[in-house]
């Protein structure tokens, strides 16, 4: 996506599109039945920057599970990684963001119900007999400055794809260290009922102001609340991460030399951290 106006799309499917009992809203219905239902913008670019988004999928149960923690699929957390860039004759840049929101700010975000869907091109209208709205969108200042949170990530620091890792309201995500063949991760959690009945000092709770780079046309404010742990600088690069309710499960590759056949001899080991 280029320009000052990146969006997330958020399609409905109708159970019966090509039945009469149906009571789903037909806008931009296709033949399968998959319509958009709404789109939320994201914050304005600048005029030449390009952004790519990559969603991270939450690995918690769809289905209610006997254990005390499980959290219903509207209240987990999404993360969405943002990289924008811009390519000059003369330079490369590029950043990385992590954006995190409830699923429930995704499906039913604040002023949906009531928002006003752009009026839709004359020319269009009268082809169609009963012309129906367009899906409504969503502007930036009325949902995400008080339904995310985006932190910023230092793109230079390598497998991000395997390192990042959401579950249920947490999710991890590497930290830069001084050492490269050193690796330090952020645990973040989300959830709105442990921070309001279990306040802790190092709660996050203030916004985060990203001020106005190479990406952003002004700045960006962010305030959804959570609470981080970070781990300490340990040796090895971490190829894979993962978290729970519990547990901080990272795989460490070390580097033991060079083999007899004058291959290089690398070990993976398994750590577990109880939270």
């Amino acid at each position: 996506m280029t320009g000052g106006g990146p969006t997330l799309d958020v399609y409905a499917i109708d159970p019966f599109p090509n039945t009469s009992t149906s009571t789903a809203p037909k806008t931009g219905l296709t033949a399968e039945g998959i319509r958009l239902s709404h789109s939320l913008a994201l914050p304005k670019l600048r005029e030449d920057i390009r952004l790519s988004l990559t969603f991270s999928p939450n690995r918690s149960s769809l289905r209610p599970t006997s254990y005390p923690w499980y959290c219903p699929p509207a209240q987990q957390l999404l993360a969405i990684t943002l990289r924008p860039s811009r390519v000059t004759s003369r330079v490369v840049e590029s950043g990385l963001y992590v954006m995190f929101l409830l699923a429930s700010a995704l499906l039913h975000p604040p002023g949906l119900e009531g928002s006003a869907c752009p009026a839709r091109g004359e020319e269009q209208q009268e082809q169609e007999q009963e012309p129906e709205p367009d899906a409504p969108l969503i502007p930036w200042s009325a949902w995400g400055p008080t339904h995310t949170r985006i932190i910023p990530l230092d793109p230079l620091l390598p497998n991000q794809s395997g390192t990042g890792f959401t579950h249920s309201t947490r999710a991890v995500f590497p930290l830069p260290t001084a050492d490269p063949d050193s690796s330090k991760f952020c645990v973040v959690d989300f959830c709105p009922r442990a921070l309001r009945r279990d306040p802790r000092p190092g709660d996050v709770l203030q916004e985060t102001v990203l001020p106005r780079n190479p990406f952003w046309a002004g700045e960006v404010r962010t305030g959804l609340a959570y609470r981080k742990a970070e781990t300490g600088e340990r040796e090895g690069r971490v190829v894979w991460a993962w978290v729970d309710e519990e547990r901080l499960v990272l795989v460490r590759r070390e580097d033991l030399g060079t083999g007899e056949g004058g291959g290089k001899v690398l070990r993976s080991l398994l750590e577990v951290l109880i939270m």
